[in-house]
């Protein structure tokens, strides 16, 4: 907060840039800026700034003009609820924001006044990625800031200009304006002080296993929160003063899981590869792979102790062990990763749960043998039971998820999904589907037959068009579904293969109430008149020769 209040304290303020893993508090960093008492906080005059804080999420699709309505009728509200002199307020005669010319008439009025307008824009990503915002809007909002006692300050997952829908706004000079300030993980001794202020004020004082809590939940501000959670509830459950660690690591992955699951998702392959390696010992210290290495870093999910890299967290490690044999990256070395991972496993460790009996590693053999086309031997095949059908595989995802939780908190947002899982998953068990499994806000389920599947995915989305009719937008659901067919391995009520790799990847590509496919897809359904389809692009996914055709369903009637 002092870094970005030092930047704003300047004459004229100077913009920022927060940006920051998913859930390492942008959203609420942003939102309270523009609270008294934080002004009071880091302001010399605070009297002279007005804030104006945007939740984009909240006006998805919004053009330029609604853009200039909205800030204007909250530039308004904030004037009315700030203790300004009486002398200025005769004075003040603000017009109506509908344009650039107006945005700037009311600019102007406020300085005549000498006061700065902070303009706060969260999860700016929905206005970069928008077409309606040219780069003529951007050119101007850099002039004004430029000229002007005017400021931005953007909450962000990466960094501005990665983020534009064309590369002629990202190379735009209106992102040059901004300093960057990254949200990372706390410092050791910040951590470990964070838990024994806290805790002692809670009455349940956490000094004694503060180390051990930063050791296994890792110094990313929520996901210690959520092992302090966790250690209380054991406490509380149990009656206990000492910690049954394997059992504090299932309440903590309780609420984790699904976190970890989205990182999983959106972590790019040599992200998962390095995450990988570091997971059962090896190194990741390739050249190629040292700009990756950075990256994870600086968001705290890599430390460097003694010249050696590690996972920063070892719960989150050991989640990475889980999606290594589950989802392994497609550029992994096949060759000697089942003897890294037995030496990962025979490896001492201080908690019980890390031992692996004999039966155990065996087991994994198997499975790793099967994943990554080990030995096909008369025993591989008589142990591990699984069978290749073809299927269509569909993969769902709640946009706007991670804001919600943010701004409503972890109750209300399990509420959310809550309900949304209560409106679909009866869709696609009517539809004769099979739900494999939720990640946090996402479905992944498949279907036998691709016509079916085809029009749960219609269904789904047209009664959550209906739900959200009545629901003001801060609370509606809106979903993005992507499908894909092909040949999937079954074991153990779970898919895996190509078929879902691809599935899973071509998820990113959908907008909020999109359902797109893949070309394999469409030639299943093509002749059915009820679910009408058009030609989107080509994409070519990480470990794919060919480009596959993505094709929308057209569902809206």
């Amino acid at each position: 907060m002092r870094s970005i209040f030092n930047r704003l304290n300047t004459s004229p303020p100077q913009s920022v840039a927060v940006v920051g893993m998913r859930r390492t508090g942008k959203s609420s960093i942003l939102y309270h800026c523009s609270f008294e008492s934080i002004k009071q906080r880091y302001m010399d005059e605070p009297e002279k700034y007005i804030f104006t804080f945007l939740d984009l999420q909240s006006v998805r699709g919004i053009d330029v003009s609604g853009f200039f309505k909205h800030i204007g009728e909250l530039a308004k509200t904030s004037l009315l609820n700030m203790s300004l002199p009486d002398k200025f307020l005769p004075d003040i005669s603000l017009p109506d924001i509908s344009d650039q010319e107006s945005f700037l008439e009311f600019l102007k009025k406020l300085e005549e006044i000498d006061m700065n307008w902070i303009i706060l824009l969260d999860e700016f990503e929905i206005l970069a990625r928008n077409s309606k915002f040219g780069p003529d809007f951007f050119s101007f909002m850099r002039s004004t800031a430029t000229t002007h006692n005017l400021a931005f300050v953007t909450s962000t997952g990466t960094h501005l200009e990665k983020l534009c829908h064309t590369r002629e706004i990202a190379d735009s000079p209106f992102f040059n304006i901004f300093v960057s300030v990254h949200l990372g993980p706390f410092s050791q001794s910040t951590a470990e002080d964070m838990i024994e202020r806290l805790s002692e004020s809670s009455g349940i004082p956490l000094k004694e296993h503060a180390e051990a809590l930063v050791e296994k939940a890792g110094r990313l501000p929520m996901y210690l929160q959520m092992g302090c959670a966790a250690l209380f509830d054991f406490f509380i459950q149990e009656g206990s003063q000492k910690p049954d660690w394997l059992q504090v690591r299932e309440l903590f992955l309780g609420e984790a899981r699904s976190h970890f699951s989205y990182l999983w998702r959106n972590f790019s392959e040599q992200e998962r590869m390095v995450l990988c390696r570091l997971s059962c010992k090896m190194k990741a210290d390739d050249r190629s792979l040292t700009h990756v290495v950075r990256n994870l870093s600086k968001n705290g999910l890599i430390d460097e102790i003694k010249g050696k890299k590690k996972i920063s967290s070892q719960w989150f490690r050991e989640f990475i062990s889980e999606m290594a044999e589950i989802d392994p990256p497609r550029s992994f070395e096949k060759k000697g990763w089942f003897g890294q991972m037995i030496e990962r496993f025979s490896f001492k460790k201080e908690t019980k749960d890390a031992d692996l009996q004999v039966s155990d590693i065996n087991a994994k053999k198997s499975s790793f043998s099967l994943k990554f086309g080990g030995s096909k031997d008369s025993e591989h095949r008589k142990n591990s039971e699984h069978q290749v059908s073809k299927l269509t595989v569909m993969f769902t995802d709640i946009k706007g998820s991670t804001s919600f939780f943010e701004m409503y908190g972890d109750v209300e947002g399990i509420n959310m999904i809550q309900r949304h899982n209560e409106l679909l998953f009866p869709v696609i068990e009517e539809k004769k589907g099979n739900i494999i499994k939720t990640i946090g806000d996402a479905i992944m389920a498949s279907f036998n037959k691709p016509v079916e599947s085809l029009r749960a995915a219609v269904q789904m989305q047209r009664i959550l068009s209906e739900e959200n009719k009545n629901l003001p937008i801060e609370k509606q659901i809106h979903i993005r579904i992507a499908m894909n067919q092909g040949n999937g391995i079954m074991k153990d009520g779970d898919v895996f293969g190509d078929v879902v790799n691809t599935a899973s990847r071509m998820e990113s590509l959908a907008d909020s109430g999109q359902i797109i496919i893949s070309e394999d897809l469409y030639n299943e359904i093509k002749d059915q008149a009820d679910l009408p389809c058009r030609f989107l692009t080509k994409a070519k996914f990480k470990g794919k020769q060919k480009e596959t055709g993505i094709y929308e369903v057209l569902w809206k009637e």
